[in-house]
C-alpha cells in the first residue's frame, strides 16, 4: 500500500467500491466537505490499508472482488473499532442481518440518497468520537456478566464474549440502568444519532444477536427482556 497515500487519507474515509463512478462521486462528496478519502477497489486492498492507516469510517460494498465485503468487515473487526457503513443492492434482511453480525455499523441500500448518506457518515463519526472521549476506567456488572468499560470487553461467568462495537455500547447503555426500561428512542438516540430515530429494525437485529451470545437460553432470555412497544430492560440479577 502507498504510505503517502494512506497519509493523506489519514483520520479519512475508506472508500472500497468496485462502481467506478460511484467511488469517484463519493470521493468528490466527502472531499468537498473536508474529508480526506482513500479509495480502493478490492477486499484484500481493504485489509491492507484498514491494518496499515488509521481511518474514522470505512464505506464497504459488499460485491467487491478477491474478498468480499462480508469477509473484510469480519477480518477488520478482528483489531478495529473503526465505523462501518455497508453500501449494498441487496435489500434482504438477511443480507442486513448478516452485515451487522460481522460488525458493520449501518446497512445503506443501493441507489441511496447522497445527501442521507452524507448524514449518516456525519452520524457515526459523532457517536465515535463521543464513545471515545467519554470512555473511563471502571466496570458494570449485572450479575454474572460484567462489562470492562477500559477495554470495551464483556465477561460472563469469567469467559471472554466476542461483541461488536455497537453492540458494546448498546450493553453499557442498558447495564448504567439496570433493571430499568431504556426506551428505543433513546437506545437509538445515544447510540446511534438523532439520524436513526425511526431504525427500531437495527435494535431488533442487535439485540437478537447479543441474546445469542450471552443468554445461556436465547428462547428464555434471563438478561435482555423486551417491554413491547416500550424498549428493553437489563436484569441485575438474572
Amino acid at each position: 500500500m502507498d504510505a503517502d497515500r494512506l497519509s493523506n487519507a489519514a483520520k479519512g474515509v475508506l472508500v472500497v467500491e468496485d462502481d467506478d463512478a460511484l467511488a469517484r462521486l463519493l470521493e468528490a462528496a466527502l472531499l468537498t466537505r473536508g474529508y480526506g478519502v482513500l479509495r480502493l477497489s478490492d477486499g484484500e486492498g481493504a485489509v491492507e490499508a484498514a491494518e496499515q492507516g488509521s481511518f474514522s469510517l470505512i464505506l464497504l460494498d459488499l460485491g467487491i472482488p478477491k474478498l468480499n465485503g462480508f469477509q473484510v468487515c469480519q477480518r477488520i473487526r478482528r483489531n478495529s473499532n473503526v465505523p462501518i457503513i455497508i453500501l449494498s443492492g441487496k435489500s434482504t434482511v438477511a443480507d442486513k442481518s448478516a452485515a451487522l453480525e460481522m460488525g458493520a455499523d449501518d446497512y445503506v441500500t443501493k441507489p441511496f440518497s447522497l445527501d442521507e448518506l452524507l448524514a449518516r457518515i456525519k452520524a457515526l463519526l459523532r457517536r465515535s468520537e463521543g464513545r471515545t472521549a467519554s470512555q473511563v476506567q471502571g466496570f458494570l456488572r449485572c450479575g454474572n456478566l460484567v462489562l470492562d468499560l477500559e477495554t470495551r470487553k464483556v465477561v460472563r461467568d469469567g469467559q471472554a464474549i466476542g461483541v461488536t462495537p455497537i453492540e458494546f455500547d448498546l450493553l453499557r447503555i442498558l447495564a448504567s440502568n439496570p433493571d430499568r426500561v431504556v426506551t428505543y428512542g433513546d437506545l437509538l438516540l445515544k447510540v446511534w444519532g438523532q439520524e436513526y430515530a425511526s431504525e427500531r429494525g437495527y435494535l431488533r437485529v442487535h439485540m437478537s444477536h447479543m441474546r445469542q451470545k450471552i443468554e445461556q437460553d436465547p428462547t428464555n432470555p434471563q438478561y435482555i427482556h423486551t417491554v413491547t412497544r416500550v424498549g428493553y430492560r437489563l436484569s441485575w440479577s438474572p
